[in-house]
């Protein structure tokens, strides 16, 4: 038989771990996460670094290496011309560009997009999605970057090629990326056979990076959709993100050629001169560009046609779901044809919930502020609640017309949340229960609670003078709340081993 005493000490023991855990649990919600690390408001338009006359004019140089008649694999004949161009020159040597142009075969007059492979992927990449586009009657041009695929080995594409800007940012590998997409735009805008006025761009990453530059600087682009791309990017390297990794070790943000980056080839500086119809495409989850990025990047957009398509849940990668959005919003640019007009939402905040009104939205998406909180989806009849736990919201609304996807940007919405209360009911208790467990305790038993409780805040891990993120930081930046989970219950053991 069990004893009463014992159990009622066990009791109180299971009572003072699950007050303890909730009470840890509130004051970590009250972190106001996502965490913005940097502001972003675009700088001057770097224009002096781009020579539109020799980009447009200069001789390509065309070397011919193949002509193919193909297939697809739902019967749309197609014809498939390989060659190299002439970009520009690194170190007084030309930069040759390995590229296939796929198009419908025997069809003049035709739009044409170009498409951008990421950073470490060549052309083969981007081959499925070439192919899909011959598909749908239109033209694509796929090509390797710098140092990728068959195009020349230089400038390389290594991190320290990135920064190399301190004699001149026209050296970095991203400036001659983008130097060399705009480069395919004349090769495009010189064929007979498409359609100058229906001519654009999309990428992915470092593609969709370079996708707002090519659309602020050659006008030539008629549309843009960059994918899984933002800027802001010192607000990526400074939350821990995979950009660090983009970085060269021991370089931080006061650094000469960090500056110099953030100056010339920092998407945000572009954004107010892309006056193109625009669609950007991103996850919540991006593992290298953050959601402020995003919010940041749209609002300094220049375009009065410009939407997002931002799918939750979704990392630094592609999801089917745009295939559908990609194929309307070219149409309806190219062609005229509908495109489902973006959602409308206003948000207002009390002291512990957040009304939503909107129109024209078939969902809505939000997070709590609890370290990798995942997004959750809801419909919406025009008005709804919700009811934080922590201390900051983030959502934006959805409209979803024959799977096709479209947005609004995203809102961040502060509120006192239920891990206020929580908190000071958790005190309470928690004083309660100590009592009983250690009659006669004093301030002093509390100390290792408080210790711990800053050390959570504490910047303990990350990259050397740029960015040192606590763990409850890094499970957030990568969605990861069994990590924070985790982190507090053995905080919560430790405690208790010592009270």
């Amino acid at each position: 038989m069990v004893n009463k005493e014992t159990l009622r000490n066990t009791l109180i023991k299971v009572a003072f771990l699950t007050f303890l855990l909730l009470l840890l649990t509130s004051i970590v919600a009250q972190i106001p996460n996502p965490v913005r690390m940097a502001e972003a408001k675009p700088g001057e338009f770097p224009s002096g670094i781009w020579p539109v006359n020799r980009i447009e004019n200069d001789d390509l140089n065309i070397t011919p290496v193949a002509t193919l008649n193909l297939t697809t694999s739902t019967g749309v004949n197609y014809t498939e011309e390989r060659f190299y161009y002439t970009s520009t020159e690194y170190e007084g040597k030309p930069v040759r560009i390995y590229a296939e142009f796929l198009h419908p075969a025997n069809v003049t007059g035709y739009p044409a997009i170009l498409i951008m492979h990421g950073y470490g992927h060549t052309h083969t990449d981007m081959k499925p999605l070439a192919r899909k586009f011959v598909e749908w009657g239109w033209g694509a041009l796929i090509l390797d970057a710098p140092d990728r695929g068959n195009s020349t080995p230089y400038p390389s594409m290594k991190p320290e090629s990135i920064l190399n800007t301190r004699e001149s940012p026209t050296n970095s590998y991203f400036y001659h990326v983008a130097y060399a997409c705009m480069r395919g735009i004349t090769y495009l805008y010189g064929r007979d056979d498409v359609d100058r006025t229906r001519i654009g761009m999309t990428g992915f990453s470092m593609g969709g990076y370079v996708t707002y530059i090519s659309a602020a600087v050659d006008h030539r682009i008629s549309a843009a959709m960059p994918f899984i791309a933002t800027g802001n990017v010192l607000d990526s390297v400074l939350t821990g993100s995979f950009t660090n990794f983009m970085v060269p070790p021991f370089t931080g943000p006061d650094d000469p050629e960090v500056r110099i980056f953030l100056k010339y080839l920092d998407p945000i500086n572009y954004a107010p001169n892309i006056t193109q119809p625009i669609l950007i495409a991103i996850g919540t989850n991006d593992e290298f560009f953050t959601i402020h990025g995003l919010m940041d990047t749209y609002a300094a957009l220049g375009s009065q046609e410009k939407y997002i398509s931002l799918v939750p849940n979704i990392g630094h990668e592609f999801t089917p779901v745009w295939l559908n959005t990609t194929r309307a919003f070219f149409n309806h640019v190219f062609n005229g044809d509908p495109f489902p007009s973006p959602p409308e939402m206003s948000v207002s905040a009390s002291t512990f919930s957040v009304r939503i009104k909107t129109i024209n939205a078939e969902y809505v998406v939000y997070r709590d502020s609890f370290p990798g909180s995942g997004w959750q989806m809801t419909g919406t009849e025009g008005e709804m609640y919700i009811y934080p736990f922590g201390r900051k919201v983030t959502l934006y609304a959805v409209t979803e017309v024959n799977g096709v996807w479209v947005t609004t940007a995203p809102v961040e919405v502060e509120v006192y949340g239920i891990s206020i209360p929580l908190i000071t009911v958790s005190v309470g208790v928690l004083a309660y229960l100590l009592l009983l467990i250690r009659p006669g305790v004093t301030p002093l038993d509390a100390l290792p609670l408080i210790m711990t409780l800053m050390g959570t805040s504490f910047m303990w891990a990350g990259f050397w003078n740029r960015s040192m993120p606590g763990v409850l930081l890094l499970a957030d930046r990568y969605y990861a709340p069994a990590v924070a989970v985790f982190t507090l219950s053995v905080y919560v053991l430790y405690i208790f081993s010592v009270i």
